[in-house]
């Protein structure tokens, strides 16, 4: 084994551990369920009313699409 197999040996690892350094600073994080229990417990499904929730998701829903301008 000469010195060039190491050396690209050495470089490979560096690339990777820079790739594995960068997807882990780009990670974003949301407390999902957080969200939803929320949003369930104060519309409708803290006392089971499904009907009620469900329009409240349709009304979210179609502002959501509204303002990023998307039809369906």
């Amino acid at each position: 084994m000469d010195e060039s197999d190491v050396s690209s040996s050495d470089g490979l690892d560096l690339v990777v551990n820079e790739i594995n350094d960068v997807s882990h600073k780009d990670s974003i994080t949301f407390e999902i369920l957080h969200v939803v229990k929320e949003g369930q417990s104060q519309h409708g499904l803290k006392h089971g009313d499904y009907h009620r929730y469900r329009q409240y998701c349709s009304r979210r829903l179609r502002r959501i699409r509204r303002s990023l301008n998307y039809v369906q």
